[in-house]
């Protein structure tokens, strides 16, 4: 979602030139045949990060080749991939995007609608209430869509900005297990060891999920686990008990 991440102007430089190259063609010669989705995230990626993995937001912390916000990325992770502490690979992300577009596209049948939503996180069907620069956002988005439609014109697209096509990531469909803390106030850190920064800290008797294992410098089991909030950190594993399913 929300949006501009790549820093510096190279970004917004080469959307607009393939915008305005694009609408300085005959409308004839963008006839080409139905957006598919394939198009549609062609072009959101090209606004959106120019195509870029790696892109972020250094304001708003969206990240990614279509430019997800930290907060949402979780659920969306949860709901698609049945992993909510997945990272974004560059292949959950195509993954993972490629099914929230499709869920929004079910929902209100319109490309122009969908990029509306992916801009502001409301898709109302009345344009005359969308602000100027929402407006310009989805036509830069559907106009770079209808160039991948023409076998002649799809060259002016950055390679980059369309999706890849990598294998479906695995999907988890059984529960993590799970630890009970048994320390009164215990450290979570951010690798194994106590050589490692602490980043919180946990109770007696939280729940967590364990999402792997390691060992620190002197043999001592750690434990991988996963927050509520998406992030990911270490624990000792003296001080959690495995819980049964």
């Amino acid at each position: 979602m929300r949006t501009t991440s790549m820093p510096g102007t190279l970004r917004a430089i080469s959307v607009v030139a393939i915008v305005i190259t694009t609408l300085a063609l005959p409308a004839t010669s963008l006839a080409g045949r139905r957006l598919t989705i394939d198009d549609f995230m062609t072009g959101l990626a090209c606004v959106e990060s120019g195509g870029r993995y790696d892109a972020l937001n250094p304001s708003s912390g969206s990240y990614g080749k279509y430019q997800v916000m930290p907060r949402i990325w979780p659920a969306w992770a949860d709901r698609y991939l049945g992993n909510k502490w997945a990272p974004p690979t560059p292949r959950n992300q195509e993954y993972v995007v490629r099914q929230r577009i499709l869920d929004l596209y079910r929902l209100h049948h319109d490309w122009s609608l969908v990029a509306h939503w992916w801009l502001t996180g409301n898709a109302t069907p009345d344009e005359e209430l969308w602000s100027r620069g929402s407006t310009s956002y989805v036509d830069s988005v559907t106009t770079i869509a209808r160039l991948a439609t023409s076998a002649t014109k799809r060259e002016l697209i950055p390679a980059r900005c369309f999706p890849k096509p990598f294998a479906t990531p695995r999907i988890r469909t059984q529960p993590w297990p799970r630890v009970e803390v048994t320390g009164r106030r215990v450290y979570l850190r951010n690798g194994p060891g106590y050589e490692n920064r602490a980043i919180g800290t946990v109770k007696r008797g939280q729940r967590l999920h364990v999402l792997g294992s390691g060992h620190d410098p002197r043999g001592k089991q750690w434990l991988r686990v996963g927050l509520r909030d998406g992030s990911q950190a270490w624990i000792a594993g003296w001080y959690a008990q495995r819980l049964g399913q």
